[in-house]
C-alpha cells in the first residue's frame, strides 16, 4: 500500500507542477500575443498613413496631368 500511495503522491505532485507550468505558459503566450498585436497595429497604422499620402499624391498628379492636357488643347 505504501508504494501505491507514494506513486499516487508523485503523480499528484507532477500534476501540480504541470498545472503551474501551463499557467506560466499561458501568461507568457498572452503577453507575447499582446506585443505582437501592438506591433501589427503600429505597422497597419503606418501603412494606412502611407497609403493616404500616396492616394493624395495620385490625385494631385491626375489633376496636374489634366491641367497640362487642358492647357495643351487650349481649353484653359
Amino acid at each position: 500500500m505504501t508504494r501505491a500511495e507514494t506513486t499516487i503522491e508523485h503523480i499528484l505532485q507532477n500534476l501540480e507542477v504541470l498545472n503551474r507550468e501551463v499557467r506560466e505558459l499561458r501568461i507568457y503566450v498572452d503577453e507575447r500575443f499582446r506585443q505582437f498585436e501592438a506591433k501589427i497595429e503600429a505597422r497597419l497604422n503606418a501603412l494606412e498613413t502611407a497609403m493616404r499620402i500616396e492616394f493624395r499624391l495620385l490625385w494631385a498628379a491626375n489633376f496636374a496631368i489634366i491641367g497640362i492636357l487642358a492647357k495643351g488643347f487650349h481649353w484653359i
